[in-house]
């Protein structure tokens, strides 16, 4: 018989710590699962993961193996951050180097990104050339802020609502289409959404118990 697998889950506003059987750590941002599955002979250390974590893998020889349901990372040993929401994947590398790829109807690419430098994969598409990570302290969920690289509004009113548990709506249709790249305060929701007023050149206001944009 197998050992069972282990699964820890944080609800809003909650971060937490997980210390692998490896000595490898991952610290899960809000709202995020991660599965620990026993290695059961193998060589490769696999988690598949929903939602985002910061991942510092022990070099050990053996391949580290993040799998989401939009691509799949592999290291060796190195710091960097998945990002799997909404129908986006982003890996940021803080040092080393991963590999992250995606197979679409029979089809698969790979990427490799190295330290310094962020990926995007959209649901329907393969990952995307690597770019300079474009600002200082990524990622900033563990720093106190939020940074948004090409994120849409909708996605950043999602992440205020999971940070700060409330609700947060777009009022009206060109809302949702706008993006933001941008590095956003995270202690209070007031200067979050003031600062997502500043980044954008809309306004908000509080009404029936909820932030409206507009």
């Amino acid at each position: 018989r197998h050992p069972t697998q282990n699964r820890y889950e944080t609800s809003r506003g909650e971060h937490a710590t997980i210390n692998l059987p490896d000595s490898s750590e991952v610290t899960l941002n809000h709202t995020s699962t991660l599965i620990v599955e026993p290695s059961r002979g193998e060589r490769a250390r696999r988690v598949p993961l929903n939602g985002e974590a910061y991942f510092r893998v022990r070099k050990d020889g053996s391949p580290f193996i993040v799998s989401t349901a939009l691509g799949v990372i592999r290291v060796l040993g190195t710091e960097f951050n998945v990002m799997v929401r909404d129908d986006r994947l982003e890996v940021a590398v803080i040092s080393g180097t991963v590999n992250v790829s995606a197979e679409r109807s029979g089809r698969d690419s790979s990427v490799v990104v190295s330290a310094g430098e962020i990926e995007v994969c959209a649901g329907a598409g393969f990952p995307e050339t690597p770019a300079p990570i474009p600002f200082t302290g990524y990622p900033g969920w563990m720093n106190g802020r939020f940074i948004f690289y090409r994120a849409s509004l909708l996605y950043v009113c999602r992440e205020i609502e999971s940070q700060f548990d409330v609700k947060v709506k777009l009022d009206a249709p060109r809302l949702y289409e706008e993006t933001i790249t941008g590095a956003v305060d995270n202690k209070s929701i007031g200067s979050a959404m003031s600062a997502i007023s500043r980044l954008t050149g809309n306004r908000y206001r509080y009404e029936s118990g909820m932030y409206i944009v507009y």
